[in-house]
Protein backbone atom coordinates (compact mmCIF):
# COMPACT_ATOMS: atom_id res chain seq x y z
CA UNK A 1 0.00 0.00 0.00
CA UNK A 2 2.93 2.70 0.80
CA UNK A 3 4.52 1.81 -2.37
CA UNK A 4 1.58 2.54 -4.19
CA UNK A 5 1.04 5.68 -2.78
CA UNK A 6 4.82 6.43 -3.58
CA UNK A 7 3.90 5.76 -7.17
CA UNK A 8 1.29 8.37 -7.02
CA UNK A 9 3.16 10.62 -4.94
CA UNK A 10 5.92 10.86 -7.29
CA UNK A 11 3.55 10.85 -10.66
CA UNK A 12 1.68 14.14 -8.45
CA UNK A 13 4.91 15.37 -7.60
CA UNK A 14 6.49 15.07 -11.53
CA UNK A 15 3.24 16.81 -12.82
CA UNK A 16 3.64 19.58 -10.37
CA UNK A 17 6.95 20.13 -11.48
CA UNK A 18 6.10 20.04 -15.19
CA UNK A 19 3.41 22.16 -14.00
CA UNK A 20 5.29 24.67 -12.29
CA UNK A 21 7.83 24.80 -15.00
CA UNK A 22 5.42 25.72 -17.48
CA UNK A 23 3.58 28.74 -15.43
CA UNK A 24 6.97 29.98 -14.62
CA UNK A 25 7.40 30.09 -18.70
CA UNK A 26 4.22 31.49 -19.31
CA UNK A 27 4.14 34.10 -16.32
CA UNK A 28 8.14 35.10 -17.79
CA UNK A 29 6.70 35.36 -21.22
CA UNK A 30 3.73 37.79 -19.63
CA UNK A 31 6.46 40.08 -18.43
CA UNK A 32 8.08 40.38 -21.65
CA UNK A 33 5.68 40.58 -24.18
CA UNK A 34 6.35 43.76 -25.08
CA UNK A 35 9.99 42.69 -25.76
CA UNK A 36 8.93 39.50 -27.51
CA UNK A 37 6.22 40.99 -29.67
CA UNK A 38 8.86 44.19 -30.83
CA UNK A 39 11.24 41.36 -31.74
CA UNK A 40 8.98 38.58 -33.20
CA UNK A 41 6.32 40.48 -34.95
CA UNK A 42 7.19 44.59 -35.10
CA UNK A 43 10.36 44.41 -36.52
CA UNK A 44 9.47 42.51 -39.73
CA UNK A 45 6.36 43.95 -40.46
CA UNK A 46 8.09 47.27 -40.26
CA UNK A 47 10.20 46.07 -42.58
CA UNK A 48 7.70 44.83 -45.44
CA UNK A 49 6.11 48.48 -44.51
CA UNK A 50 9.64 50.05 -45.25
CA UNK A 51 9.82 47.86 -48.70
CA UNK A 52 6.73 48.78 -49.62
CA UNK A 53 6.87 52.69 -49.02
CA UNK A 54 10.14 52.54 -50.59
CA UNK A 55 8.44 50.32 -53.96
CA UNK A 56 5.69 52.83 -53.87
CA UNK A 57 7.83 55.94 -53.68
CA UNK A 58 10.07 54.66 -56.43
CA UNK A 59 7.44 53.43 -58.54
CA UNK A 60 5.86 56.79 -58.44
CA UNK A 61 8.99 58.67 -59.56
CA UNK A 62 9.41 56.08 -62.58
CA UNK A 63 5.96 56.34 -63.77
CA UNK A 64 6.37 59.71 -63.63
CA UNK A 65 9.40 60.31 -65.71
CA UNK A 66 9.34 57.23 -68.01
CA UNK A 67 5.64 56.45 -68.80
CA UNK A 68 4.83 52.62 -69.90
CA UNK A 69 4.91 52.61 -74.15
CA UNK A 70 1.90 50.47 -75.21
CA UNK A 71 2.49 48.56 -78.45
CA UNK A 72 0.20 46.60 -81.05
CA UNK A 73 2.89 44.36 -83.16
CA UNK A 74 2.30 42.92 -86.24
CA UNK A 75 -1.43 44.69 -86.47
CA UNK A 76 -3.12 45.52 -89.24
CA UNK A 77 -2.70 49.30 -89.79
CA UNK A 78 -0.07 50.05 -91.71
CA UNK A 79 2.87 51.47 -89.88
CA UNK A 80 5.56 51.38 -92.86
CA UNK A 81 7.73 54.32 -94.31
CA UNK A 82 7.85 55.90 -98.08
CA UNK A 83 9.75 52.20 -99.01
CA UNK A 84 6.87 49.70 -97.20
CA UNK A 85 9.29 48.66 -94.28
CA UNK A 86 8.34 48.83 -90.53
CA UNK A 87 8.71 52.21 -88.64
CA UNK A 88 10.88 51.34 -85.54
CA UNK A 89 9.29 51.39 -82.16
CA UNK A 90 11.79 54.07 -80.94
CA UNK A 91 10.07 56.81 -83.88
CA UNK A 92 6.68 57.32 -81.49
CA UNK A 93 5.74 60.42 -83.38
CA UNK A 94 5.70 59.08 -87.15
CA UNK A 95 4.01 55.66 -86.01
CA UNK A 96 -0.39 55.77 -86.16
CA UNK A 97 -2.17 55.31 -82.72
CA UNK A 98 -4.54 52.96 -82.80
CA UNK A 99 -7.53 52.97 -80.16
CA UNK A 100 -7.92 49.27 -78.49
CA UNK A 101 -10.50 50.04 -75.60
CA UNK A 102 -12.49 46.79 -77.24
CA UNK A 103 -10.19 44.99 -76.85
CA UNK A 104 -9.81 42.30 -74.32
CA UNK A 105 -6.78 42.14 -72.68
CA UNK A 106 -5.40 46.11 -73.22
CA UNK A 107 -5.80 48.64 -70.78
CA UNK A 108 -8.50 51.24 -71.61
CA UNK A 109 -6.79 54.45 -70.30
CA UNK A 110 -3.64 53.77 -72.26
CA UNK A 111 -2.39 54.83 -76.03
CA UNK A 112 -1.45 52.07 -77.88
CA UNK A 113 1.19 52.71 -81.25
CA UNK A 114 0.78 50.31 -83.71
CA UNK A 115 3.79 48.36 -85.30
CA UNK A 116 3.89 46.23 -88.24
CA UNK A 117 7.01 44.40 -86.89
CA UNK A 118 7.63 42.48 -84.12
CA UNK A 119 9.50 43.05 -80.41
CA UNK A 120 10.38 39.58 -79.30
CA UNK A 121 9.19 39.20 -75.44
CA UNK A 122 10.30 37.76 -72.60
CA UNK A 123 7.70 36.14 -71.57
CA UNK A 124 5.12 34.39 -73.95
CA UNK A 125 2.15 32.63 -72.98
CA UNK A 126 3.73 32.77 -69.23
CA UNK A 127 6.47 30.74 -70.19
CA UNK A 128 9.96 32.39 -69.29
CA UNK A 129 12.46 32.76 -71.50
CA UNK A 130 16.04 33.04 -71.60
CA UNK A 131 17.02 36.69 -72.99
CA UNK A 132 18.72 36.39 -76.16
CA UNK A 133 22.12 35.94 -77.51
CA UNK A 134 24.00 38.95 -77.96
CA UNK A 135 23.99 39.07 -82.16
CA UNK A 136 23.39 41.96 -84.73
CA UNK A 137 20.04 41.41 -86.48
CA UNK A 138 17.71 43.75 -88.20
CA UNK A 139 15.92 45.62 -85.06
CA UNK A 140 12.52 46.06 -86.95
CA UNK A 141 11.94 43.15 -88.90
CA UNK A 142 8.75 43.10 -90.81
CA UNK A 143 5.91 40.72 -89.12
CA UNK A 144 5.46 38.69 -93.01
CA UNK A 145 8.11 36.20 -94.08
CA UNK A 146 8.47 35.62 -98.19
CA UNK A 147 10.45 32.70 -98.76
CA UNK A 148 10.04 32.53 -102.33
CA UNK A 149 9.20 35.49 -105.14
CA UNK A 150 6.05 34.81 -106.61
CA UNK A 151 4.02 35.53 -103.58
CA UNK A 152 0.53 37.77 -103.20
CA UNK A 153 0.74 41.33 -102.48
CA UNK A 154 -1.42 42.48 -100.07
CA UNK A 155 -1.17 45.52 -97.47
CA UNK A 156 0.49 46.10 -94.68
CA UNK A 157 3.06 43.28 -95.16
CA UNK A 158 2.84 42.22 -98.52
CA UNK A 159 2.82 45.58 -100.48
CA UNK A 160 3.60 45.39 -103.90
CA UNK A 161 6.85 46.37 -104.92
CA UNK A 162 6.20 48.49 -107.97
CA UNK A 163 9.13 46.65 -109.98
CA UNK A 164 10.05 44.31 -112.75
CA UNK A 165 9.67 40.59 -111.41
CA UNK A 166 12.73 39.40 -113.27
CA UNK A 167 14.41 41.94 -110.91
CA UNK A 168 12.88 40.76 -107.56
CA UNK A 169 15.76 38.10 -106.90
CA UNK A 170 17.14 38.25 -103.62
CA UNK A 171 17.87 36.08 -101.45
CA UNK A 172 16.38 37.68 -98.34
CA UNK A 173 13.16 35.48 -96.86
CA UNK A 174 11.10 39.07 -96.84
CA UNK A 175 8.67 41.11 -98.69
CA UNK A 176 10.59 43.64 -101.22
CA UNK A 177 10.63 47.19 -100.18
CA UNK A 178 9.69 49.38 -102.65
CA UNK A 179 11.68 48.98 -105.78
CA UNK A 180 13.27 45.99 -104.91
CA UNK A 181 16.26 44.95 -102.31
CA UNK A 182 18.62 46.14 -104.86
CA UNK A 183 17.03 49.69 -105.77
CA UNK A 184 19.43 52.47 -105.89
CA UNK A 185 17.19 54.52 -104.08
CA UNK A 186 16.78 51.91 -100.91
CA UNK A 187 20.27 51.22 -100.81
CA UNK A 188 21.50 54.64 -100.43
CA UNK A 189 19.43 55.25 -97.51
CA UNK A 190 20.02 52.19 -95.77
CA UNK A 191 22.52 49.37 -97.33
CA UNK A 192 22.76 48.01 -94.25
CA UNK A 193 19.36 46.47 -93.96
CA UNK A 194 19.87 44.58 -96.76
CA UNK A 195 23.10 43.10 -94.92
CA UNK A 196 20.97 42.10 -92.28
CA UNK A 197 18.17 40.44 -93.93
CA UNK A 198 19.88 38.58 -97.70
CA UNK A 199 21.22 35.05 -96.94
CA UNK A 200 24.11 33.03 -98.67
CA UNK A 201 22.99 29.83 -98.73
CA UNK A 202 26.30 27.56 -99.09
CA UNK A 203 25.78 23.53 -99.20
CA UNK A 204 28.11 20.60 -99.00
CA UNK A 205 26.05 17.76 -100.70
CA UNK A 206 27.02 13.89 -100.19
CA UNK A 207 25.37 11.54 -102.20
CA UNK A 208 25.92 7.98 -103.48
CA UNK A 209 24.24 8.71 -107.05
CA UNK A 210 24.06 11.75 -108.90
CA UNK A 211 21.87 10.27 -111.32
CA UNK A 212 18.50 12.10 -109.67
CA UNK A 213 20.36 14.43 -107.81
CA UNK A 214 22.21 16.79 -110.84
CA UNK A 215 25.12 19.17 -109.94
CA UNK A 216 24.82 23.23 -108.81
CA UNK A 217 27.92 24.41 -108.36
CA UNK A 218 29.17 27.76 -107.66
CA UNK A 219 29.57 29.98 -110.48
CA UNK A 220 31.53 33.07 -111.24
CA UNK A 221 30.42 36.06 -109.54
CA UNK A 222 28.59 39.01 -112.06
CA UNK A 223 30.55 42.18 -111.73
CA UNK A 224 28.80 45.18 -111.94
CA UNK A 225 30.55 47.51 -114.56
CA UNK A 226 31.82 50.92 -113.95
CA UNK A 227 29.17 52.18 -116.88
CA UNK A 228 26.47 50.14 -115.44
CA UNK A 229 27.29 51.58 -111.48
CA UNK A 230 27.67 55.42 -112.82
CA UNK A 231 24.23 55.28 -115.22
CA UNK A 232 22.60 53.45 -111.55
CA UNK A 233 24.03 56.30 -109.27
CA UNK A 234 22.82 58.89 -111.35
CA UNK A 235 19.22 57.64 -111.04
CA UNK A 236 19.61 58.15 -107.13
CA UNK A 237 16.98 60.69 -105.94
CA UNK A 238 15.04 59.88 -108.50
CA UNK A 239 11.44 58.82 -109.13
CA UNK A 240 12.68 56.85 -111.73
CA UNK A 241 15.32 55.19 -109.99
CA UNK A 242 17.20 51.82 -110.92
CA UNK A 243 18.26 48.63 -109.98
CA UNK A 244 21.94 47.50 -108.91
CA UNK A 245 21.26 44.19 -110.55
CA UNK A 246 23.15 43.90 -114.32
CA UNK A 247 21.35 43.37 -117.34
CA UNK A 248 23.03 40.19 -118.21
CA UNK A 249 20.94 38.68 -115.04
CA UNK A 250 17.35 38.59 -115.19
CA UNK A 251 15.01 35.69 -113.74
CA UNK A 252 15.26 32.69 -116.13
CA UNK A 253 13.57 29.60 -116.06
CA UNK A 254 14.62 25.89 -117.26
CA UNK A 255 11.89 24.54 -120.06
CA UNK A 256 10.64 21.17 -119.44
CA UNK A 257 12.95 19.13 -120.68
CA UNK A 258 13.78 15.44 -119.61
CA UNK A 259 17.33 15.82 -118.49
CA UNK A 260 16.51 17.96 -115.90
CA UNK A 261 17.00 17.07 -112.18
CA UNK A 262 16.47 18.07 -108.36
CA UNK A 263 19.03 20.69 -108.15
CA UNK A 264 18.40 22.34 -111.58
CA UNK A 265 14.48 22.97 -110.24
CA UNK A 266 15.44 24.77 -107.11
CA UNK A 267 14.80 28.86 -107.05
CA UNK A 268 17.80 31.11 -108.37
CA UNK A 269 18.67 34.28 -106.60
CA UNK A 270 21.57 36.62 -105.74
CA UNK A 271 23.46 37.55 -103.13
CA UNK A 272 24.71 40.91 -103.28
CA UNK A 273 28.88 41.60 -102.57
CA UNK A 274 30.52 45.14 -101.53
CA UNK A 275 33.67 46.09 -101.54
CA UNK A 276 35.95 49.19 -100.20
CA UNK A 277 35.97 51.69 -102.22
CA UNK A 278 38.21 55.35 -102.18
CA UNK A 279 35.07 57.62 -102.32
CA UNK A 280 34.72 59.50 -98.96
CA UNK A 281 30.86 59.74 -98.38
CA UNK A 282 30.60 55.59 -98.88
CA UNK A 283 33.30 53.32 -98.03
CA UNK A 284 31.58 50.23 -99.84
CA UNK A 285 29.86 50.15 -103.11
CA UNK A 286 28.39 47.08 -104.78
CA UNK A 287 30.48 45.20 -106.84
CA UNK A 288 29.01 41.68 -107.66
CA UNK A 289 26.00 39.57 -107.22
CA UNK A 290 26.69 35.60 -106.79
CA UNK A 291 24.10 33.55 -108.01
CA UNK A 292 22.56 31.11 -105.12
CA UNK A 293 22.08 28.08 -103.67
CA UNK A 294 24.81 26.49 -104.79
CA UNK A 295 26.22 23.00 -103.24
CA UNK A 296 29.95 21.39 -102.81
CA UNK A 297 29.96 18.01 -103.08
CA UNK A 298 32.07 16.38 -100.43
CA UNK A 299 35.03 14.28 -101.86
CA UNK A 300 34.30 10.53 -100.47
CA UNK A 301 37.49 9.39 -102.38
CA UNK A 302 35.49 5.90 -103.51
CA UNK A 303 34.63 5.23 -99.71
CA UNK A 304 30.94 5.45 -97.90
CA UNK A 305 31.01 8.70 -95.65
CA UNK A 306 29.44 7.96 -92.27
CA UNK A 307 27.82 10.48 -90.11
CA UNK A 308 30.60 11.03 -87.89
CA UNK A 309 32.68 11.61 -90.72
CA UNK A 310 30.29 14.65 -91.94
CA UNK A 311 30.85 15.90 -88.63
CA UNK A 312 34.06 15.79 -88.20
CA UNK A 313 33.93 18.04 -91.90
CA UNK A 314 31.66 20.87 -90.50
CA UNK A 315 33.55 20.50 -87.33
CA UNK A 316 37.02 21.56 -88.97
CA UNK A 317 35.29 24.43 -91.33
CA UNK A 318 33.64 25.70 -87.64
CA UNK A 319 36.93 25.75 -86.20
CA UNK A 320 38.53 27.61 -89.43
CA UNK A 321 35.76 30.18 -89.42
CA UNK A 322 36.47 30.77 -85.80
CA UNK A 323 39.79 31.18 -85.74
CA UNK A 324 39.61 33.41 -88.46
CA UNK A 325 37.22 35.51 -86.60
CA UNK A 326 39.74 36.10 -83.46
CA UNK A 327 42.61 37.45 -85.87
CA UNK A 328 40.46 40.93 -86.46
CA UNK A 329 40.51 43.62 -84.36
CA UNK A 330 38.46 43.15 -81.24
CA UNK A 331 37.22 46.91 -81.55
CA UNK A 332 35.59 45.70 -84.85
CA UNK A 333 33.38 43.48 -83.31
CA UNK A 334 31.78 46.67 -81.17
CA UNK A 335 29.93 47.15 -83.98
CA UNK A 336 27.29 44.24 -82.93
CA UNK A 337 26.50 46.88 -80.20
CA UNK A 338 25.25 49.58 -82.53
CA UNK A 339 22.06 50.46 -83.09
CA UNK A 340 21.52 49.99 -87.28
CA UNK A 341 18.65 52.27 -87.30
CA UNK A 342 20.57 54.97 -86.56
CA UNK A 343 22.59 56.94 -89.41
CA UNK A 344 25.85 57.52 -87.14
CA UNK A 345 26.05 54.03 -87.56
CA UNK A 346 25.83 53.35 -91.12
CA UNK A 347 29.90 53.35 -91.79
CA UNK A 348 30.74 51.85 -89.30
CA UNK A 349 28.41 48.65 -89.80
CA UNK A 350 29.08 49.08 -93.57
CA UNK A 351 32.93 48.65 -92.74
CA UNK A 352 32.24 45.68 -90.19
CA UNK A 353 30.88 43.79 -92.68
CA UNK A 354 33.11 44.44 -95.34
CA UNK A 355 35.41 42.68 -93.01
CA UNK A 356 33.47 40.13 -91.89
CA UNK A 357 31.14 38.80 -94.71
CA UNK A 358 34.23 37.45 -96.58
CA UNK A 359 35.12 34.85 -93.63
CA UNK A 360 31.53 33.60 -94.08
CA UNK A 361 31.53 33.34 -97.51
CA UNK A 362 33.88 30.22 -96.63
CA UNK A 363 31.83 28.56 -93.71
CA UNK A 364 28.91 26.46 -95.55
CA UNK A 365 25.71 26.56 -94.00
CA UNK A 366 25.52 22.45 -93.67
CA UNK A 367 25.50 19.04 -94.86
CA UNK A 368 23.04 17.76 -97.55
CA UNK A 369 23.11 14.11 -97.10
CA UNK A 370 21.24 12.38 -100.39
CA UNK A 371 20.39 8.60 -99.17
CA UNK A 372 17.21 7.99 -101.89
CA UNK A 373 16.37 10.30 -104.82
CA UNK A 374 13.62 8.52 -106.78
CA UNK A 375 11.08 11.57 -108.46
CA UNK A 376 9.39 8.87 -110.38
CA UNK A 377 7.85 7.09 -107.26
CA UNK A 378 8.17 10.35 -105.74
CA UNK A 379 10.23 8.60 -103.03
CA UNK A 380 13.01 10.93 -101.24
CA UNK A 381 15.07 10.21 -97.79
CA UNK A 382 17.53 12.46 -96.73
CA UNK A 383 19.33 13.77 -93.42
CA UNK A 384 19.67 17.73 -92.93
CA UNK A 385 23.55 18.19 -91.26
CA UNK A 386 23.63 21.74 -89.77
CA UNK A 387 26.13 23.09 -87.49
CA UNK A 388 25.89 25.85 -85.26
CA UNK A 389 28.55 28.12 -83.06
CA UNK A 390 27.58 31.17 -80.78
CA UNK A 391 30.64 33.29 -81.91
CA UNK A 392 29.29 32.95 -85.69
CA UNK A 393 25.95 33.12 -84.80
CA UNK A 394 26.23 36.77 -83.23
CA UNK A 395 28.29 38.21 -86.36
CA UNK A 396 25.03 38.89 -88.24
CA UNK A 397 26.38 37.70 -91.23
CA UNK A 398 25.56 34.04 -90.28
CA UNK A 399 21.55 33.18 -90.28
CA UNK A 400 20.81 30.88 -86.93
CA UNK A 401 20.22 26.72 -86.92
CA UNK A 402 16.72 26.88 -87.60
CA UNK A 403 16.56 30.01 -90.23
CA UNK A 404 19.29 27.42 -92.63
CA UNK A 405 16.78 24.05 -91.89
CA UNK A 406 13.73 26.23 -92.67
CA UNK A 407 15.26 28.02 -95.79
CA UNK A 408 16.60 24.57 -97.04
CA UNK A 409 13.51 22.61 -96.59
CA UNK A 410 11.61 24.93 -98.41
CA UNK A 411 13.84 24.98 -101.52
CA UNK A 412 14.10 21.09 -101.67
CA UNK A 413 10.35 20.90 -101.17
CA UNK A 414 9.76 22.95 -104.57
CA UNK A 415 12.68 21.14 -105.79
CA UNK A 416 10.93 17.72 -105.32
CA UNK A 417 7.27 18.56 -106.37
CA UNK A 418 9.28 20.13 -109.45
CA UNK A 419 11.21 16.57 -110.54
CA UNK A 420 8.29 14.47 -109.68
CA UNK A 421 5.97 16.38 -112.24
CA UNK A 422 8.55 17.60 -114.41
CA UNK A 423 6.86 20.80 -114.51
CA UNK A 424 9.25 24.19 -113.89
CA UNK A 425 6.50 26.13 -113.37
CA UNK A 426 5.18 23.97 -110.28
CA UNK A 427 5.50 26.06 -107.07
CA UNK A 428 4.79 25.61 -103.63
CA UNK A 429 4.67 29.90 -102.60
CA UNK A 430 5.84 29.56 -98.49
CA UNK A 431 4.68 33.16 -96.45
CA UNK A 432 4.08 33.30 -93.03
CA UNK A 433 2.79 36.25 -90.82
CA UNK A 434 3.08 36.22 -86.93
CA UNK A 435 -0.21 37.26 -85.16
CA UNK A 436 -0.50 40.69 -83.29
CA UNK A 437 0.02 40.88 -79.76
CA UNK A 438 0.31 43.41 -76.97
CA UNK A 439 3.73 44.41 -75.68
CA UNK A 440 4.64 47.00 -72.91
CA UNK A 441 7.83 49.07 -72.68
CA UNK A 442 8.26 50.54 -69.37
CA UNK A 443 11.30 50.65 -67.09
CA UNK A 444 11.65 47.89 -63.95
CA UNK A 445 13.64 48.42 -61.06
CA UNK A 446 14.03 44.84 -59.11
CA UNK A 447 12.53 46.86 -55.41
CA UNK A 448 12.11 44.11 -54.20
CA UNK A 449 15.54 42.49 -54.27
CA UNK A 450 16.73 45.74 -53.70
CA UNK A 451 15.02 46.63 -50.46
CA UNK A 452 15.24 42.94 -49.32
CA UNK A 453 19.13 42.62 -49.34
CA UNK A 454 19.20 46.05 -47.79
CA UNK A 455 16.67 45.63 -44.85
CA UNK A 456 17.36 42.04 -44.25
CA UNK A 457 20.62 42.40 -42.42
CA UNK A 458 18.97 45.70 -40.85
CA UNK A 459 16.65 43.38 -39.02
CA UNK A 460 18.46 40.48 -38.87
CA UNK A 461 21.04 42.45 -36.94
CA UNK A 462 18.56 44.76 -35.40
CA UNK A 463 16.52 41.62 -33.73
CA UNK A 464 19.86 39.84 -32.46
CA UNK A 465 20.90 42.43 -30.46
CA UNK A 466 17.76 43.04 -29.11
CA UNK A 467 17.48 39.55 -27.92
CA UNK A 468 21.39 39.91 -26.79
CA UNK A 469 20.43 43.05 -24.91
CA UNK A 470 16.99 41.40 -23.04
CA UNK A 471 19.18 37.99 -22.12
CA UNK A 472 22.02 40.62 -20.97
CA UNK A 473 19.63 42.61 -18.83
CA UNK A 474 18.04 40.03 -16.77
CA UNK A 475 21.17 38.51 -15.97
CA UNK A 476 22.59 41.84 -14.94
CA UNK A 477 19.24 42.27 -13.02
CA UNK A 478 19.81 38.63 -11.02
CA UNK A 479 23.31 39.60 -10.63
CA UNK A 480 22.16 43.21 -8.81
CA UNK A 481 19.58 41.26 -7.14
CA UNK A 482 22.40 38.71 -5.94
CA UNK A 483 24.45 41.78 -4.84
CA UNK A 484 22.02 43.47 -3.04
CA UNK A 485 21.20 40.24 -0.76
CA UNK A 486 24.66 40.09 -0.06
CA UNK A 487 24.82 43.51 1.42
CA UNK A 488 26.71 45.53 -1.51
CA UNK A 489 25.15 49.25 -2.41
CA UNK A 490 23.74 50.28 -5.52
CA UNK A 491 26.47 53.53 -6.00
CA UNK A 492 29.43 50.19 -5.60
CA UNK A 493 27.60 47.70 -8.44
CA UNK A 494 26.97 50.76 -11.07
CA UNK A 495 30.93 52.32 -9.98
CA UNK A 496 32.12 48.70 -10.72
CA UNK A 497 29.60 48.57 -13.98
CA UNK A 498 31.03 51.93 -15.18
CA UNK A 499 34.94 50.96 -15.11
CA UNK A 500 34.24 47.13 -16.16
CA UNK A 501 32.96 49.01 -19.55
CA UNK A 502 35.30 51.60 -19.55
CA UNK A 503 37.94 48.49 -19.41
CA UNK A 504 36.67 46.89 -22.33
CA UNK A 505 36.08 50.01 -24.77
CA UNK A 506 40.13 51.33 -23.52
CA UNK A 507 40.76 47.46 -24.64
CA UNK A 508 38.99 47.49 -27.99
CA UNK A 509 40.47 51.23 -28.77
CA UNK A 510 44.14 50.94 -27.40
CA UNK A 511 47.24 50.95 -29.27
CA UNK A 512 50.26 48.62 -29.45
CA UNK A 513 52.64 50.91 -27.85
CA UNK A 514 49.80 51.53 -24.59
CA UNK A 515 49.16 47.67 -24.17
CA UNK A 516 51.40 47.50 -20.85
CA UNK A 517 49.79 50.36 -19.01
CA UNK A 518 46.22 49.27 -19.90
CA UNK A 519 46.91 45.85 -18.78
CA UNK A 520 48.62 46.86 -15.27
CA UNK A 521 45.54 49.24 -15.20
CA UNK A 522 43.05 46.51 -15.56
CA UNK A 523 44.78 44.33 -12.86
CA UNK A 524 45.43 46.69 -10.40
CA UNK A 525 41.56 47.51 -10.44
CA UNK A 526 40.11 44.01 -10.58
CA UNK A 527 42.58 42.94 -7.79
CA UNK A 528 40.92 46.13 -5.66
CA UNK A 529 37.47 45.31 -6.61
CA UNK A 530 37.85 41.84 -4.80
CA UNK A 531 39.90 42.23 -2.05
CA UNK A 532 37.64 45.06 -0.83
CA UNK A 533 34.43 44.66 -1.96
CA UNK A 534 34.09 41.15 -1.52
CA UNK A 535 36.51 40.30 0.73
CA UNK A 536 32.99 38.61 3.66
CA UNK A 537 31.76 36.47 0.60
CA UNK A 538 32.87 32.92 -1.17
CA UNK A 539 31.60 33.79 -3.51
CA UNK A 540 34.08 33.76 -6.84
CA UNK A 541 34.45 37.66 -8.00
CA UNK A 542 34.34 36.80 -11.68
CA UNK A 543 30.42 36.34 -10.82
CA UNK A 544 30.27 39.70 -10.03
CA UNK A 545 32.24 41.18 -12.35
CA UNK A 546 31.77 38.90 -15.35
CA UNK A 547 34.90 37.48 -17.71
CA UNK A 548 36.80 40.11 -16.48
CA UNK A 549 39.77 37.80 -15.74
CA UNK A 550 39.44 36.81 -19.09
CA UNK A 551 39.41 40.26 -20.84
CA UNK A 552 42.16 41.07 -18.58
CA UNK A 553 44.55 37.71 -18.84
CA UNK A 554 45.46 37.95 -15.29
CA UNK A 555 46.70 35.03 -13.70
CA UNK A 556 44.65 33.42 -10.64
CA UNK A 557 47.83 32.98 -8.56
CA UNK A 558 49.19 36.31 -9.09
CA UNK A 559 45.79 37.60 -7.80
CA UNK A 560 45.53 35.76 -4.75
CA UNK A 561 49.28 36.67 -4.02
CA UNK A 562 47.54 40.13 -4.17
CA UNK A 563 45.24 39.74 -1.55
CA UNK A 564 47.45 38.18 1.11
CA UNK A 565 49.34 41.18 0.49
CA UNK A 566 46.80 43.24 1.23
CA UNK A 567 45.99 41.24 4.40
CA UNK A 568 42.43 40.16 3.12
CA UNK A 569 40.31 36.91 3.12
CA UNK A 570 40.86 34.54 0.15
Amino acid sequence: MDFINNQENSKVSSYSQLRALALNRISYQKTHYKKSGLCIALVPVLMVAAGGIIGMVVKSIIDFNFGRISFLMCSNTESIDRFNMPIPSNSLKSLPVINLSKFKHSFKDSIYYSLNHYLLPEKIVGNEYPKPKLRLIDPNPSCGWAFTHDYSTSSPYFKSPNADSDLILDKTNKPSPLGGWFNSNFLTRSPVKLLLNQNYPYMLINTKNFDNVGTLEKEKDVLISPAELLDVSSSIGNAGSKSFLPSAIRRTTISNKEKAYLLDYLDTSYYMKFTQTNHPSSQFSPSSFVKVPFYENIKNNSKNILASDIDDILIAHIKDTTKKLKRIDSSLMDAILLDSNKESSIKTLMYYYGNVTPIFEQMPWGVLDLDIVDPGSRNWKYTLQIGANDLIDSTGSYPSAINRMIDQQISLSNGFLRSSKQNANANIVHTMRAMPQLYYYEYTVPIGSLVGSSLYPFGLTFMVSMFVLILVREKQEKVLVMMQMNGLKLHAYYIVYYIHFLLLSLLVLHESEQLDFIYLLCDFVWTCNRCFHFNINQYDPAYFVPDMASFCSIPRNRVDERCINFNCTA
